[in-house]
């Protein structure tokens, strides 16, 4: 009988990493019963297998080679996100229904604001990976006034406008990582399940592409500013709200559309089609090179269809429109 040493276990790991540990252990338990298997009557062959169960749970999460937990060297961790993916999107939903906006008078920006702190509270407190959130505030990178203010320029790139061909690795390159991609109709969550699904972040990357190209038209935006919920009415034009050098809306109406705009004025008739009835033609009637490339619409609460509008193209004058695009969302690291 071989007897192995009893392994060291750090009783202050997460719960995450300590579950993690246990999935490491039994993953090297399930080695070690195969090892011996085509041990047979070996007993050199036996106890290599048993050194090599040690050397195994040894490397996994809380135990002697990886005591702090997450992340290993001999054993690659599965991030918070993924382990908690859809407790995530729950947990942030309802942060969202129980500090909606949209309970506040129209012109009420105290109540949104602090609505809008509740919400950021809530899934900071509430929701699982909160260790893994970044704290902003008056203090942080946020505050524009100050020489820590976020900077508007990133490797020569301007995060004051609207940009139509940005792509992932520059993205990448920048400190941003993709946290969702959602085709135009996709069965599963609403997007706006997913485009308040990151982690806590000064700046999101929110845009549109084809699936098949891997330039995006998208913006720069704080959460907040993206999260700032108005009314606009369909078929009449509206002013979209001005935010850095481009106009954005995300409103109240029947599917909460969202988008972007380098012109103030928008007609929501579905998407944005102001420039389409600006010629005085319905918006299947407008090819896409009638159409400005610089304005976006999503629908983030329709189950059947979420992006519209993607620069040129959108559901109505393109072809496979809702088959072909998405959309993505990257936050800053």
């Amino acid at each position: 009988m071989v007897i192995t040493p009893k392994l060291s276990y750090n009783p202050d790991c997460s719960e995450d990493d300590t579950d993690q540990g246990i999935q490491c252990e039994e993953a090297c338990y399930r080695e070690y019963y195969d090892c011996r298997r085509k041990c047979i009557r070996d007993s050199a062959c036996k106890r290599e297998c048993a050194t090599k169960k040690v050397r195994c749970e040894n490397g996994c999460p809380c135990r002697i080679n990886c005591f702090g937990g997450c992340p290993c060297d001999d054993y690659k961790c599965t991030s918070c996100q993924e382990l908690h993916s859809t407790a995530q999107i729950v947990c942030v939903q309802k942060c969202h229904l129980d500090n909606n906006v949209n309970y506040c008078p129209y012109t009420n920006l105290t109540c949104m604001d602090a609505a809008l702190d509740e919400y950021e509270s809530c899934i900071n407190t509430d929701c699982p990976c909160k260790a893994e959130r970044k704290f902003y505030g008056c203090d942080s990178s946020l505050d524009m006034s100050g020489s820590s203010a976020l900077a508007m320029m990133m490797s020569g790139i301007n995060k004051a406008v609207i940009h139509r061909n940005m792509t992932e690795k520059t993205l990448q390159d920048n400190g941003f990582a993709k946290y969702f991609e959602i085709g135009a109709r996709e069965p599963g969550p609403r997007l706006n399940d997913f485009l308040r699904s990151h982690p806590q972040t000064p700046e999101l990357f929110i845009g549109c592409k084809h699936k098949l190209l891997n330039e995006t038209l998208g913006i720069f935006i704080s959460p907040k500013d993206l999260y700032l919920q108005t009314h606009f009415t369909y078929f009449d034009l509206s002013y979209a709200r001005s935010n850095r050098e481009y106009y954005v809306y995300y409103s109240d109406t029947y599917g909460e559309p969202f988008g972007f705009t380098e012109d103030q004025r928008i007609r929501l008739q579905g998407s944005d089609e102001f420039d389409c009835h600006n010629q005085g033609l319905p918006a299947s009637k407008c090819a896409p090179e009638m159409m400005d490339d610089h304005r976006m619409t999503a629908a983030t609460t329709m189950g059947s269809i979420s992006l519209l509008r993607c620069g040129k193209n959108s559901k109505s004058n393109t072809q496979s429109f809702v088959a072909n695009y998405e959309t993505v969302g990257f936050y800053a690291l």
